[in-house]
């Protein structure tokens, strides 16, 4: 009886064994296994109308600031820089559209030019370079043109509007200093118109000859009288 006890006990031992393994108490392993996400999902692109949408309101303001900063010193060239650049990244910043990536692509180089030649506008103002600057207003016509183009083949109503022509087209070259040339008048002599004094009378003349009476101009007839009495008359 008393070999018995041993082994009962043991038999229970294993039985509780076995149905603690059978219940999962005996580790984790059957735990499902839920995969965790290691980053950001991506968002889906924009349809290209929304995109528009979203891109015009940006546009817009860009605009109405160029078109307040129409000066053509450095100062306000370096503003009309910074305006363009900042919309350059608002656009780049709302990511690739569904459809019409290939003119998309096209108007934010355009845009990359613009900013480009105003830089080049910049250095030019400040350091008094007309060569350089005559260049650099050439390039940003040609960017403006191009960004235009792009943006009416994409669909945009706002962007690539004339902001930015408005805002440059009145830079000009430093002002230089004209040299003002006096011309030379020669006065032209001129003869006066006055009367000529003439001599009296020819029946005057004979009696101032002989007589008392002076020879004047517009006493003819007296010179006749005053020498009237001739010694030994």
């Amino acid at each position: 009886m008393k070999r018995l006890v041993p082994l009962v006990a043991g038999v229970i031992v294993l039985i509780i064994a076995i149905v603690a393994i059978a219940s999962g108490g005996g580790g984790s392993s059957t735990t499902p296994v839920v995969p965790i996400s290691g980053g950001a999902t991506t968002a889906a692109p924009l349809s290209q109308a929304v995109f528009i949408k979203r891109a015009d309101r940006i546009c817009k303001e860009a605009n109405a600031s160029l078109a307040s900063l129409s000066g053509s010193d450095a100062q306000s060239v370096a503003a009309q820089l910074q305006a363009v650049r900042g919309e350059l990244q608002q656009l780049q910043a709302l990511g690739t559209p569904a459809s019409g990536q290939a003119d998309l692509k096209s108007f934010l180089a355009a845009l990359g030019d613009q900013a480009a030649a105003l830089a080049a506008e910049h250095r030019a103002l400040g350091s008094g370079d007309g060569a350089a600057l005559s260049q650099a207003q050439s390039e940003l016509t040609t960017a403006n043109t191009s960004a235009q183009t792009a943006a009416q083949a994409f669909g945009f109503n706002e962007c690539g509007g004339t902001g930015v022509a408005a805002a440059t087209s009145a830079a000009t070259p430093p002002a230089t200093t004209a040299t003002t040339t006096t011309p030379t008048v020669t006065p032209t002599a001129t003869t006066p118109t006055g009367g000529t004094a003439t001599p009296g009378a020819t029946g005057g003349g004979t009696g101032s000859a002989t007589g008392t009476g002076t020879a004047s101009g517009g006493g003819g007839g007296g010179g006749a009288a005053s020498g009237g009495v001739s010694p030994g008359g």
